[in-house]
């Protein structure tokens, strides 16, 4: 403690001498007891608490409690009245008339229990203030009651679960003030704390907590690429669930987590692993739209082994799934896209072109529907939380719609190319090029015939 009064006193401090506080209009505690001369301030004191019973109804709720508190010997209480409602140094707080009562008890009770030495009843009282001030969702004064309770539960070793229960809350609150490092250390304290009483249920809960805290730490390593540190995490993830704490859906998420950034990382046959056995359970519930995602993901790790056949397949895969899911339709449409230059890259130029056409053709339907923009996946989330695994570029919706013609021209151009190379060196072939010329039908090709009648639509 500093010498002078914190923003957010707890009960259990030992009170600092009254000479300490001043907080006008009460009575204030600088004044010397020997002095005999009151303060104009004092005098008004006096009038309000002595005097007629309509002044004292004219009295501030909050003034009249304080001076209540003061009555009633609670100084410690007094003081961390005043500093919380009546000059408030970590920020202004509205308080009803009830919450003013229910404030007043509280902290009653919390001296009460400090005179009493009962530490039971003494980490109650404190719990309940770090609850009250939670509910006003000030966690940053939360905190400081749910240390002095966790201080006191430390001193109870005959009943290890008041421990347990004050690690964990603490840790709950310090994760919602995003202090995710620090909260879980508290949470591994309480799981060791339940694990060594045997305490089944707060093991779990614990469990649970220390999951949920380590993919949130995960998820901002992966952003900040330190994707090692992040691995670590889900893997410890994984153990936690897979040795006690069953939960299937999450711990197939965690795969999915676990196999991107593996891919992210470069361990890209790591990654298959964990994204072919999230396929599989996907497949299990019934769950289209994470089977999805796992072909996505696991065409993307193949192209990078440069096993473009497979990574096609996954990619077929994932049309398939999406074609009739009118969320995904950005996904879908990339997907195509991705196909098309597979495609292109095996040589299959007529596969590419049928997959461009596609592209193509739903990038207009998005642009007229004023989806071109939208985010990829939108209506659907990645398992918790984790990103929709297509991507789209960052281009607008007119040179979207205008790269998808270029693509799919380019396309039809190399489809056609052979056909056209053997007209050019074919004399008999002049009639059949000229004709081409004219009129873009290629006679006796298939690939010819469709882009005329799709000429209008380009």
């Amino acid at each position: 403690m500093t010498s002078v009064l914190p923003a957010i006193p707890g009960a259990v401090r030992s009170p600092k001498p009254i000479s300490k506080v001043n907080p006008p209009p009460l009575p204030s505690p600088r004044r010397s007891l020997h002095s005999t001369k009151r303060t104009s301030i004092e005098k008004e004191h006096v009038n309000s608490t002595i005097g007629t019973a309509d002044r004292r109804e004219r009295m501030p709720l909050t003034q009249s409690i304080a001076l209540d508190l003061l009555k009633e010997g609670y100084v410690r209480s007094y003081i961390d009245f005043f500093h919380m409602v009546i000059q408030p140094q970590q920020g202004t707080l509205t308080f009803d008339a009830a919450m003013l009562q229910d404030f007043k008890l509280l902290l009653t009770a919390a001296e009460d229990s400090q005179r009493q030495g009962d530490r039971k009843e003494i980490y109650e009282t404190r719990k309940h203030l770090a609850g009250y001030f939670e509910e006003l969702n000030r966690n940053d004064t939360a905190v400081d009651y749910y240390r002095e309770a966790l201080d006191i539960a430390s001193k109870i070793p005959e009943e290890p679960s008041y421990e347990v229960e004050a690690a964990r809350n603490l840790g709950n609150v310090l994760e919602a003030l995003n202090k995710t490092e620090e909260a879980l250390t508290y949470y591994e304290r309480s799981k060791l704390l339940s694990s060594q009483a045997t305490n089944k249920d707060s093991t779990a809960l614990a469990s649970k907590a220390i999951v949920s805290v380590r993919m949130r730490i995960a998820e901002e390593l992966e952003r900040t690429s330190h994707l090692p540190e992040a691995i670590t995490h889900y893997l410890q993830c994984i153990d936690i669930i897979e040795s006690g704490s069953r939960d299937p859906l999450l711990l197939n998420d965690l795969r999915y987590r676990l196999g991107k950034a593996y891919q992210k990382s470069g361990r890209v046959e790591e990654a298959v692993k964990y994204l072919d056995t999230f396929l599989e359970k996907a497949r299990e519930i019934g769950d289209k739209t994470k089977e999805g995602w796992a072909h996505a993901a696991l065409a993307a790790c193949h192209e990078s082994l440069n096993n473009l056949p497979l990574a096609a397949e996954s990619l077929q895969s994932f049309v398939h799934l999406t074609e009739s899911d009118t969320s995904q339709k950005s996904s879908h449409a990339q997907a195509c896209n991705q196909l098309g230059m597979l495609y292109n890259r095996m040589g299959n130029f007529e596969q590419a072109v049928q997959y461009f056409e596609r592209h193509y053709a739903l990038t207009r339907e998005m642009a007229g529907e004023g989806d071109a923009n939208k985010s990829d996946g939108e209506g659907t989330e990645a398992p918790s939380g984790a990103k929709p695994p297509m991507r789209r570029g960052s281009v607008g919706r007119t040179s979207s719609v205008g790269t998808a013609q270029v693509q799919l021209g380019i396309a039809r151009g190399h489809a056609l190319m052979d056909r056209f190379l053997s007209l050019v060196k074919d004399e008999k072939q002049l009639p059949a090029l000229l004709k081409w010329k004219a009129t873009g039908v290629m006679e006796g090709d298939n690939i010819s015939n469709a882009v005329s009648r799709q000429n209008s639509a380009v």
